[in-house]
């Protein structure tokens, strides 16, 4: 249901008369993306709330079932008091970088001395992993395809997925390649938080002094998951 909750009622509850439809499962995130009010720091806008509530109610009414994501124990008793009857009570990309903040921590005494800020290439990266620092400033996005973009940072969520705007995507090509690299645009741009690999604060001036064109270089290959 990420992409209906803004809809009317009248068309929540035709979504959850369809036959066959026998559970409505809200995404918050992606829902709150989608009716322009993304979740931020873990605040969900009262216009998101009532999304999700129009979508709880629209499940009961028509006899279906509600589930929905949650991101901390806290949050899910709140969700299933509401009526939900099916609550994921964590996301491994909330829980995941805790415990592993938390192990670090303990490891080495603090996570802050752990993770010093990495510059390479003119790119800086948060010490605390968040990307809020950078919004409405020009970032570097390294994906997990390999491609290259740069842009200013509009926005962003606890999933990492990102917009940009003024994107520009760098096409390096390799040295034995005669065409020379070049940029591309695409403007406003969304990429979604499983293909950021790498973002990074850039600094503006060293990389106005680079002629891109003349750059050449070997292909980041995609990740690879294990």
């Amino acid at each position: 249901m990420e992409k209906f909750g803004g809809q009317t009622p009248t068309e929540v509850d035709a979504i959850a008369k369809v036959p066959g439809i026998d559970v409505l499962f809200v995404g918050p995130f992606d829902l709150g993306n989608n009716i322009g009010h993304s979740i931020i720091d873990g605040t969900i806008h009262d216009d998101l709330k009532e999304a999700i509530a129009k979508i709880q109610r629209a499940a009961k009414e028509n006899e279906k079932s509600s589930g929905i994501y949650a991101t901390s124990g806290d949050q899910a008793r709140e969700f299933a008091d509401q009526g939900f009857n099916m609550v994921s009570v964590m996301t491994d990309t909330v829980a995941l970088p805790a415990y592993m903040t938390s192990a670090l921590t303990a490891a080495k005494g603090s996570y802050r001395y752990f993770v010093r800020e990495w510059a390479i290439c003119g790119i800086t990266l948060a010490e605390d992993m968040s990307l809020q620092p950078y919004i409405d400033k020009k970032v570097l996005v390294i994906t997990a395809d390999g491609r290259t973009l740069t842009g200013t940072l509009l926005s962003c969520d606890q999933l990492t997925n990102v917009v940009l705007r003024d994107t520009i995507e760098r096409v390096i090509r390799p040295h034995d390649d005669p065409e020379d690299s070049e940029e591309v645009p695409h403007g406003l741009y969304l990429i979604r938080g499983e293909n950021v690999a790498i973002c990074g604060l850039l600094d503006e001036q060293m990389d106005g002094e680079i002629d891109w064109a003349k750059v050449k270089g070997g292909v980041i290959r995609g990740a690879k998951h294990t």
